[in-house]
């Protein structure tokens, strides 16, 4: 009988451990949204080049940072670790991935490197120095950036799914058959994840269960990645429209026609949300839609801004980064580089790194 209430126990132990690895979606950070862990405060920039590095291919994704060091790849597939601080190397030799790298952003979690490539494959990569830890192949190319839960990286595919992959041995836990090309990147907000589809569509599903909660429908194609707080969701569409909507139900609170297209990701501050858009114009909305300033620069934006200590940094196809004081929306200062910029920037204690088309990446004090 004691043999038989030991075994039970036993049993009973590893399923509540199989169930809490599986179930456990803690730590719903900002980091799953904006990736403002990349993003710290510091002395005020004041767009002077620090150092810069010239590389034989443009650079398109955002880089990361990990203590002292930022790693970024350009679109050839090769990946640079370098300090942050001097541009000095910190990887013997240039590693390069078996694939190129288009618009998908370098992620860290767990002092690992994730970047997928436009041959459908995720790469977990050791960040000491850069050698490939596992890969995780789909059925067609990725552009959207990973987010993490505890134990799962999880990210789309233009192969119509949503994958759940273990960060410890990169096998597949689960997959979302969506069934409609996705190119944006997912967000994870509040035991929900959102994530827009070609198919004009923003999809809440439960990350407990992995059934769809609600969709809501756009006239164009989503391509910007959703952002999600105080019980809303805020997201663009190439349908020109800004859309603000319910993150429980889906329902439309309310919507703002901008002058391009939309596939930049949205940022947030406490009052205030921001967004660019395919013309060149930055809007300043507040929580209810109401307009409170308006900028334009003279080229495309595609990439993210960013937002830290009152300044939103904003790179664009015209070839400069802007530094916008958030609250008014005048220009502090910019930097041009003589070539289009569609590498989202990144700003960590006083410095913003960008990557551009000339193949060159900047840090900027």
């Amino acid at each position: 009988m004691k043999k038989i209430i030991i075994i039970f126990c036993l049993m009973l132990l590893f399923l509540t451990g199989c169930q809490k690895e599986e179930t456990e979606y803690e730590n719903y950070h900002v980091q799953n949204q904006l990736r403002d862990k990349y993003i710290k405060s510091g002395s005020q920039t004041t767009g002077i080049l620090k150092w810069s590095l010239t590389t034989n291919s443009n650079i398109n994704s955002a880089p990361a940072i990990n203590n002292n060091s930022i790693f970024f790849v350009y679109t050839n597939g090769v990946i640079y670790g370098l300090n942050s601080a001097t541009g000095g190397k910190i990887w013997q030799n240039i590693k390069q991935l078996p694939s190129k790298v288009d618009e998908a952003s370098v992620e860290i979690d767990k002092n690992t490197l994730y970047i997928a490539g436009t041959n459908g494959t995720l790469y977990a990569l050791n960040i000491s120095n850069g050698n490939i830890l596992w890969e995780y192949p789909t059925n067609h190319k990725i552009l959207s950036t990973p987010v993490f839960t505890k134990h799962y990286v999880i990210f789309s595919s233009a192969d119509g799914n949503l994958y759940f992959v273990s960060t410890k041995h990169g096998t597949l836990y689960h997959k979302i058959q969506h069934n409609i090309p996705l190119q944006g990147s997912p967000t994870i907000y509040q035991g929900k994840i959102y994530v827009g589809g070609l198919d004009g569509k923003i999809y809440a599903y439960s990350l407990e269960n992995k059934t769809q909660v609600w969709n809501y429908k756009t006239k164009g194609l989503i391509l910007s990645k959703p952002i999600a707080n105080n019980d809303k969701v805020f997201v663009g569409s190439t349908d020109n429209t800004f859309y603000c909507l319910n993150a429980k139900t889906g329902s439309l609170l309310w919507s703002k026609k901008l002058q391009g297209i939309i596939k930049s990701t949205p940022v947030l501050s406490k009052n205030a949300v921001y967004i660019a858009d395919g013309k060149g114009f930055i809007y300043a909305f507040d929580m209810a839609g109401n307009l409170l300033w308006k900028n334009k620069t003279n080229g495309a934006i595609l990439s993210s801004p960013a937002f830290v200590d009152d300044t939103l940094y904003v790179t664009s196809g015209d070839g400069f980064i802007y530094a916008i004081k958030a609250s008014t929306g005048t220009l502090i200062w910019k930097y041009g580089v003589g070539t289009s910029i569609y590498s989202s920037p990144v700003i960590n204690s006083g410095i913003v790194y960008f990557g551009a088309e000339n193949g060159k990446f900047y840090a900027i004090r």
